[in-house]
């Protein structure tokens, strides 16, 4: 097995996994790659139809190499070898499903299920083989990616989604409602989950095409609303933008602008751009600082980079088509610095130095108007390769893009140690050992070859000294560890 865990001294990431890696929807990839301009298509799947979000990645079927959940044109929902690109199963949903399905164990066994709804307005589980375990039916069609987490503190999971019916769905594990609160207007936008007010239990988060930010808690009421100028088709992301140790909530609408939220729901600052936002904003530590960017894209033909505190532009990247895709982001070429996908509507995939907005690479994939990308390790040679999503000649094909020259990014052996300004992390026996010089915050997670959240092994106060964990991973593939302390970042990956 190769082990691969994050260690983070910040705030928390998601607790489960959703369209974005995490529930707080902050679009960023621990894993690396060695991908450079010289990057190719490494297969072409002809038969997509996911629209809007981004293929779902995660190794269903435990043989090491990851899965890609997709859509197809008959209105399947399909596993393709990550490797090949060739159908493991599919399974027929009646309707188009342009949302990307969470992937998670749901139930406890000890496999994942694949949850997804359709535009059929059905909600469905499925095992890691692909068969039904329930069906949840909604008012109307969904377009919300769903987001699970144990809202209620009762220690079983709920899913939230969203309905063109207006309602926001609190749904059990085995299937059955829970609750729904309804916004009075369709719902596309993705819920995030935290614990935005900090009182120590989850909120969900989520907008609405009357133009509302709502802020439910855990049992279904509201907690508050914001409104923006117009509807919102974005899904919110949620981080502590200002280091501060409360969390912001940042969404674009179809007013031209993007918005920050606090925790309460008042207006932080709010950034305009000259077209419709209707992606979900990327919230991520570019300069390693400890103060977030916001990245996003607009129908003006934008991409931006925003200063998470201030609200004012960093840079922008002028993208040629306008851009209403998520943005996806991690370290493409191993270099220590963050990298943007940037897919506008046009068949140019582009990739954009975070630092400074430049250009790396582009390149041009068959077809007309991209979709959401997503980055994670999809045939197991631990590097990230990026797999997005373009309509062409009437049906959307899937492309997964690869450098052919990548070589294992940075393999770290059973005996690696990682120093980071007097601290030791690094792995021990079948667990991990850290040690640190003074007392810090601490959030260490573990995470797989998609980028998706598998267990959070500790988040708090960490006193000085050395101190060992021991890591779930059952399943065999790729794992990443990665520390975060005080502004700094330290992965490790270890090959077992």
């Amino acid at each position: 097995m190769s082990l691969l865990l994050v260690l983070a001294c910040a705030a928390p990431w998601g607790e489960w996994p959703t369209y974005g890696g995490d529930l707080q929807n902050t679009h960023l990839q621990p894993m690396t790659g060695e991908m450079t301009d010289s990057a190719v298509v490494k297969w072409t799947y002809l038969w997509s139809d996911i629209d809007i979000r981004a293929p779902g990645i995660a190794d269903l079927n435990g043989d090491g190499i990851p899965d890609i959940l997709t859509c197809n044109s008959f209105s399947e929902l399909v596993a393709l070898n990550g490797f090949t690109g060739v159908e493991e199963w599919a399974f027929s949903t009646g309707e188009r499903v342009q949302a990307t399905p969470a992937i998670v164990d749901l139930d406890g066994d000890g496999g994942l299920e694949v949850v997804g709804g359709a535009l059929n307005g059905n909600l469905y589980c499925l095992s890691d083989s692909g068969t039904q375990k329930w069906v949840f039916t909604a008012g109307a069609g969904i377009r919300s990616s769903a987001a699970i987490a144990d809202v209620d503190g009762d220690g079983a999971l709920e899913v939230l989604v969203g309905s063109y019916d207006g309602n926001l769905y609190c749904v059990s594990s085995a299937g059955a409602q829970e609750w729904a609160f309804p916004t009075g207007a369709g719902i596309e936008s993705s819920p995030a989950i935290a614990d935005v007010d900090g009182d120590g239990n989850l909120e969900i988060a989520v907008g609405s095409y009357n133009g509302n930010l709502y802020c439910v808690s855990g049992s279904g009421t509201q907690e508050w609303a914001f409104a923006t100028g117009d509807s919102i088709r974005s899904s919110p992301s949620v981080a502590d933008l200002n280091g501060n140790g409360s969390l912001e909530l940042v969404i674009g609408g179809r007013d031209d602008t993007l918005y920050c939220v606090s925790g309460s729901g008042a207006r932080v600052w709010s950034f305009p751009t000259r077209g419709d936002v209707t992606g979900s904003p990327a919230l991520v530590d570019l300069e390693g600082d400890g103060q977030m960017e916001v990245l996003v894209g607009s129908y003006d033909s934008s991409f931006y980079c925003i200063n998470g505190s201030t609200g004012l532009q960093e840079w922008v990247f002028p993208a040629g088509a306008p851009v209403r895709a998520d943005p996806a982001v991690a370290d493409l070429d191993d270099d220590g610095l963050l990298e943007v996908i940037v897919s506008p509507l046009s068949n140019i995939v582009y990739c954009v130095n975070g630092e400074n907005g430049s250009l790396c690479w582009s390149k041009s994939v068959t077809g007309t108007r991209l979709r959401d990308p997503s980055i994670g390790d999809i045939d197991a040679d631990g590097c990230c390769e990026v797999v997005i999503g373009i309509y062409s000649m009437a049906l959307y094909r899937l492309h997964a893009l690869d450098d052919p020259g990548a070589s294992n990014c940075n393999p770290v052996g059973a005996g690696e140690s990682g120093y980071t300004e007097g601290i030791e992390f690094r792995p021990m026996g079948e667990g991990l050992y850290l040690f640190l010089p003074s007392q810090a915050r601490v959030s260490l997670s573990l995470y797989d070859a998609s980028g998706r959240l598998v267990q959070n092994l500790y988040d708090g106060l960490l006193s000085p000294g050395g101190h060992s964990f021991i890591p779930r991973a059952e399943a065999r593939g790729v794992y990443l560890a990665v520390l975060r302390c005080s502004g700094t970042t330290r992965t490790v990956k270890v090959m077992k």
